[in-house]
């Protein structure tokens, strides 16, 4: 087990053959910002928080250097559209394996981002490059592996929301980490009440009786793993690599 999370932040110093040479493939443009600057400021924050917290973290580009052994795999992106605002935030993840805890694991993330996004969601897996993400066939995953796309920057309003919150962004990646894995990492404050913490933390459980079994259910789902192989490897995902330049997808960014 090379680490307990995997995290990649999607685009970040990646290129594409251009015929005569390489260009930077900055994913969605998004109205200010384009997604490849975006995504390394969240998994960057959500690296630091949960470094702090004793959880065991891989950090990764857009490019594997290899592939990873770890029991919950994430890659981050933000989505973009020629239709602007006809996205929102979504999440994907390959079918069955391992141990049928995707989606579970997806829905728990659902369950916590909803609680602060304002926008729409899109169904899962609702772009073949959800369900079929290069990036899944360099993690092989005790728990889980999944995308998540954040909202679409090619939309204004959602755009406007998003970006001066990036680094929040990533406490909100660390505590939903650390509810997959069993760990105890501090529940995000509302956006700009960050250093009013000690008081919030007094307050009473925020999560309601919906997160509570997904919870539960995920705790279920570790238990099995740690009962069928030790806690790591019998009951891994092993995809095949995919080729890391080949995807793109109709009206949505290409990755």
């Amino acid at each position: 087990m090379d680490a307990d999370v995997l995290i990649q932040a999607g685009h970040q110093g990646k290129v594409r053959n251009k015929g005569s040479g390489t260009a930077p493939s900055h994913g969605a443009s998004g109205t200010s910002t384009p997604e490849h600057q975006m995504t390394p400021v969240v998994a960057d924050a959500a690296e630091s928080i949960l470094t702090n917290h004793g959880v065991d973290v891989v950090r990764v580009p857009a490019l594997f250097p290899r592939k990873f052994e770890v029991q919950l795999g994430l890659a981050l992106h933000f989505d973009g559209s020629g239709r602007p605002c006809s996205s929102g935030a979504s999440v994907g993840y390959p079918p069955g394996v391992p141990l049928g805890s995707n989606k579970p694991t997806a829905d728990l993330w659902k369950s916590m981002w909803s609680q602060w996004w304002p926008f729409q969601w899109m169904k899962d897996n609702f772009t073949r490059n959800l369900s079929g993400y290069y990036g899944y066939g360099w993690m092989s995953t005790g728990i889980a592996e999944m995308l998540i796309e954040f909202g679409e920057i090619s939309c204004p309003e959602q755009d406007s929301w998003l970006q001066p919150r990036l680094e929040w962004i990533g406490s909100v990646v660390a505590h939903f980490v650390g509810e997959v894995l069993g760990a105890d990492v501090p529940a995000p404050l509302p956006f700009g009440d960050e250093e009013s913490r000690p008081e919030a933390l007094a307050q009473t459980d925020p999560w309601d009786d919906d997160i509570a079994d997904l919870r539960l259910e995920l705790a279920d789902l570790r238990a099995q793993v740690a009962s069928m192989s030790g806690g790591s490897r019998a009951l891994t995902r092993d995809g095949a690599a995919s080729d890391a330049t080949e995807y793109g997808d109709l009206d949505h960014e290409e990755w």
